[in-house]
């Protein structure tokens, strides 16, 4: 017996006791350069190979490393290069395991150390206090004022 899940065939068998799960099949929250993390629990699943493929929305390949932890379950990292669609087969005994293909969006992420910020607002010397100032971070204009009032 077979069935058709999201356009993919799949054998009924072992491999639909098999899960994935973890925060690297969110289908959001993922970023580029940073390694994600997800478990394939195989414990009902008997023995079978486990095959993982994971490719960007250009289909470029995306390595995924693979670790045993003997106990049949799997660590399984991947760390995204585009910010792009991506998605994540994975397969037990050459058959998809429930869900599979799971598809994620990876985002650019945030990177602090490119932040430049200048301008009089943040002289080391010539701030007035309680007088309000300025500063550029990023190309976005920021007014503020400094010193502090206690009440």
């Amino acid at each position: 017996m077979t069935r058709v899940m999201d356009g993919v065939t799949c054998a009924a068998g072992p491999q639909n006791q098999v899960k994935a799960y973890g925060p690297g099949l969110q289908s959001s929250g993922l970023a580029v350069g940073k390694p994600s993390e997800l478990t394939v629990d195989a414990k009902q699943g008997g023995k079978a190979p486990l095959k993982i493929i994971a490719q960007d929305g250009e289909v470029n390949s995306v390595d995924v490393q693979v670790k045993d932890n003997s106990n049949s379950t799997y660590t399984c990292t991947c760390t995204p290069r585009k910010p792009v669609k991506h998605t994540v087969m994975v397969s037990w005994g050459d058959a998809n395991i429930p869900e599979s293909p799971f598809r994620m969006n990876v985002g650019a992420g945030c990177h602090p150390n490119k932040v430049k910020v200048s301008d009089p607002g943040v002289a080391k010397t010539g701030l007035k206090a309680f007088q309000p100032t300025y500063f550029t971070e990023g190309g976005l204009c920021c007014r503020y004022s400094t010193g502090h009032r206690r009440a």
